[in-house]
Formats: structure tokens, C-alpha cells, sequence
């Protein structure tokens, strides 16, 4: 799930007209209405600005990179009791209007998955095998790269951190400094920790 990073106040407008609104809308919900947004206020520019902001300039749904698949379309949900849906349903109706299976976006995926075991592949055998002094400076920056892509604001960062996890499932993080990190890395490996590069 993409982590979300919620600013510490809400956008002036949401702060303005948003409890008015708030309690307009639950007055529908309440009366078995189906409520309509207000566009004017909850797809105001610094509205959109906030949650780009909080979700790192990401989809929430996909992780891609706005303007990679989707404009920032804001996405607002019904309540269940007035919008029911069976099963899988609801998460399966969101997934088809936004596109979320399509077959660039899933090929985008796919690739970034790959690089990402490759990079894995290379840090591993070089741990394996105990990075001298002169491959220490190539093995950090290979680290770097797999930190960058496990980081909140990286693109697939939920799937990349899923995937070292499956990697490596006794790490709880990835999280610099890289050369404390490495150090641990070796340790595990050293222990009875096993990578599962080849089983992925």
C-alpha cells in the first residue's frame, strides 16, 4: 500500500468551506441520498496540490508517477450503505475505471520488478562473495539504487518493498545509512539469514 504523508493542515478552502460541506454531505448520506463533490472545492488546485503532496506525486491506487498514467483525477468513494457491492466488486469497478490493468502500465511494472531483482542479483553476489575496499565505493552505489526505489516517493515503491521482502524476509528495512546497511547485510548473510533472489 503506497504510504500517505497527510500535511499538517488541511488546504485553506478545505479549511473554509470543507465542515460545512462535511456535514452537508453526511446530512445526505444519512437521508439515503447518494452524494454528489463539489468540484469547485474538492478539485481545487491546492486540493489536488495537498494530495499530490501527500502521496508523493503518485497515483494511490497504481504508484505510478502522475502524468505517467492519470492526470490526478481525485478519487471519491461512496459510502458502502448506499453504493453495496458484493465481494471484490468495488475494488475491481475502481481498477477499470482508472485503467489500472492496462498493458503499459502493467509492462511498467513488470520492467521496474526486473531492474529491480537485476540490482538485487548484483548486491548479492557481492556480499556473498565480501566486497573488497576498491568494490565497496560500486557495491554503495548499487545499494543507493535499491534504497531509492524502496523509498516513499520512488515509483512501484509498495512493490519494490514487497519484493525485497521476499528477497530477504528477515529485513524490517532498507533505510540508510547505506554503510551501516551493507554491514548488517553481510552480518545476515553470514548468519543464517539466505537471500531468495533465485526463487523469485
Amino acid at each position: 500500500m503506497i504510504r500517505i504523508r497527510k500535511p499538517e493542515a488541511p488546504p485553506l478552502i478545505l479549511r473554509e468551506r470543507g465542515v460545512a460541506l462535511t456535514a452537508e454531505l453526511c446530512s445526505k448520506v444519512d437521508a439515503g441520498e447518494l452524494p454528489s463533490f463539489d468540484a469547485d472545492t474538492y478539485g481545487a488546485a491546492e486540493v489536488k496540490q495537498a494530495l499530490r503532496t501527500a502521496q508523493h506525486d503518485k497515483c494511490c491506487f497504481c504508484e505510478s508517477k502522475l502524468g505517467h498514467a492519470q492526470f490526478g483525477d481525485i478519487e471519491h468513494f461512496s459510502p458502502k450503505k448506499h453504493a453495496p457491492v458484493a465481494g471484490n466488486a468495488r475494488g475491481s469497478t475502481t481498477v477499470e475505471a482508472l485503467q489500472l490493468n492496462r498493458p503499459d502500465l502493467v509492462e511498467r511494472r513488470r520492467e521496474r520488478r526486473q531492474d529491480l531483482l537485476a540490482w538485487m542479483i548484483i548486491l548479492v553476489e557481492a556480499i556473498r562473495r565480501g566486497p573488497s575496499d576498491d568494490m565497496r565505493e560500486s557495491v554503495t552505489r548499487v545499494l543507493n539504487t535499491i534504497i531509492a526505489k524502496v523509498a516513499d516517493n520512488g515509483e512501484y515503491a509498495s512493490m519494490a518493498r514487497s519484493v525485497l521482502h521476499r528477497v530477504a524476509p528477515w529485513r524490517e528495512h532498507w533505510m540508510p545509512p547505506v554503510a551501516a546497511l551493507l554491514e548488517e547485510l553481510q552480518a545476515d548473510t553470514a548468519g543464517a539469514h539466505r537471500f531468495h533472489v533465485d526463487e523469485i
